[in-house]
């Protein structure tokens, strides 16, 4: 299984994941970032902090170079019953 790591980018700030996942395929590795994105914006709301709609979870391979990008607004669900 090939590895990912997901960083978190806020700005110019980059929170570097050092450990990196095995994921089956990019497409589980996006699945992992969203959900990552969405436990940071719960804490946030927790804590009373701003959730940071333009934060994002960096996904990028073992071998270097970012490959996709999920933002944190991305992240949420959309409301398709309206």
């Amino acid at each position: 299984m090939p590895l990912y790591f997901l960083h978190v980018q806020d700005g110019d700030e980059l929170v570097q994941d050092s450990e990196g996942q095995q994921f089956d395929d990019l497409e589980a590795a996006k699945a992992e970032a969203i959900l990552v994105a969405r436990e940071l914006m719960a804490e946030a709301l927790r804590t009373g902090r701003p959730i940071g709609l333009t934060k994002a979870v960096l996904i990028e391979e073992a071998e270097g170079g970012a490959i996709s990008r999920v933002s944190f607004a991305d992240a949420l669900p959309s409301d398709t019953t309206n």
